[in-house]
C-alpha cells in the first residue's frame, strides 16, 4: 500500500505541482526517539500531533485507508485532525478550517468499526475504493474542486499556523508553482 501511496503522491507533486507529503516523509522525531521523554528539554512530537500543523498549512488534507493492515495509528490521526479543526458535527459555529479541504478515502472492505463510523460523526468528504487506480483518480477530482475553490479565495483566507516561532501559511495559486514539490526527498 505504501508503494502504491508514493505512487499517487508523486503523480500529484507532477500533475498539479504541490508539496504532497505522506506522513512517513517528514523526518520529526517522536518523544521516545528525541530521547529522554520525561526530559523537558526533549523536543518530540507524536505521530497525531504532527498531523495537526500539517494539516494547519495545508490546501488540501487527505487520509487513505487500506483493506488490511493496522488502522489505529491512522484512525488516530484522522480523530486528531478532525477534533482541532472543529469538524465534529456536535461542535457549535463554523469550524476553524473548511470541511471541503478533507477527504478520507476508505477501502470499500475496511474493517474498521473506528473509522467506518467516524463519517457520522464530522463533516469532511468520505470515499471508498477497491483498487490502488481508483485512488488517484478520486484525489484528482477532490483536488480539482479545492483548487478551484482556491481562485476564489483572498490570499489572507489561506491558513495560517504557529509552531514555536514560526508562522506558516497554505499556499495560494500564484505561490503553487514557486516551491519545490520534492523539497522533503533525500
Amino acid at each position: 500500500m505504501e508503494a502504491a501511496l508514493r505512487e499517487i503522491r508523486d503523480f500529484v507533486r507532477e500533475e498539479y505541482g504541490v508539496r504532497a507529503v505522506l506522513a512517513t516523509d517528514v523526518p520529526i522525531a517522536t518523544h521516545r526517539e528525541a530521547g529522554d521523554p520525561d526530559d523537558p528539554r526533549t523536543r518530540g512530537m507524536s505521530p497525531a500531533t504532527q498531523s495537526k500543523p500539517f494539516s494547519a498549512v495545508s490546501n488540501a488534507v487527505v487520509f487513505v485507508f487500506p483493506y488490511a493492515g493496522l488502522t489505529d495509528g491512522t484512525s488516530a490521526e484522522l480523530a486528531a485532525v478532525t477534533e482541532f479543526f472543529d469538524l465534529s458535527m456536535d461542535v457549535p459555529g463554523e469550524p476553524l478550517k473548511p470541511p471541503e479541504r478533507f477527504l478520507v478515502l476508505e477501502h470499500h472492505r475496511l474493517g474498521s468499526a473506528t473509522v467506518v463510523e467516524h463519517r457520522y460523526d464530522c463533516h469532511v468528504t468520505y470515499d471508498e475504493y477497491e483498487f490502488a487506480h481508483e485512488i488517484e483518480t478520486t484525489v484528482s477530482s477532490f483536488l480539482e474542486a479545492v483548487f478551484d475553490a482556491d481562485q476564489h479565495e483572498l490570499p489572507s483566507a489561506f491558513p495560517v499556523h504557529e509552531l514555536d516561532d514560526q508562522r506558516f501559511r497554505a499556499t495560494t495559486p500564484d505561490e503553487r508553482n514557486e516551491y519545490d514539490p520534492t523539497f522533503l526527498d533525500s
